[in-house]
């Protein structure tokens, strides 16, 4: 069966637009999943001798995070360079407050009165706690 020459012809230009669209719309879902930019520290996966602090910066550097409880300071640093900044506090008390600073080792970008966390009690201890889940719907994704 012979196709006529502009049938062929109006059939590769549909095809080509196809395939361009399907992959301008995969770059756009690619590069539109990850978010860049300044995103202050927060607090995940708490437990009663430690939690993960994150946050993200515009360059790229140590991550440093420093906890004070009592007068004593203790720092965590991280070993890579990076714009998201992830540290993993340990060796915590149970049920006690800290202070935190977070960014660079020699000028934490957040620090002061309102940066602070309390760890949960001992597993379980009958102390009552209360906590707040909230969520970031944010762009699905492979990050999300």
């Amino acid at each position: 069966m012979k196709i006529n020459k502009k049938i062929k012809i109006s059939l590769i230009i549909v095809l080509s637009l196809v395939a361009f669209l399907a992959l301008g719309r995969l770059a756009q879902k690619t590069l539109d999943n990850f978010y860049t930019g300044v995103r202050a520290p927060y607090l995940q996966m708490p437990s009663p001798d430690g939690l993960t602090l994150r946050w993200q910066s515009l360059e790229n550097y140590h991550g440093t995070v420093s906890i004070t409880q009592d007068e004593a300071t203790t720092a965590f640093s991280e070993s890579n360079l990076s714009e998201e900044h992830e540290l993993r506090l340990q060796q915590l008390k149970p049920l006690t407050q800290y202070f935190y600073s977070a960014g660079k080792k020699d000028s934490p970008e957040y620090q002061g009165e309102n940066y602070w966390f309390v760890t949960p009690p001992k597993t379980g201890s009958t102390v009552p706690v209360r906590f707040w889940v909230t969520g970031d719907q944010g762009k699905l994704g492979k990050i999300q």
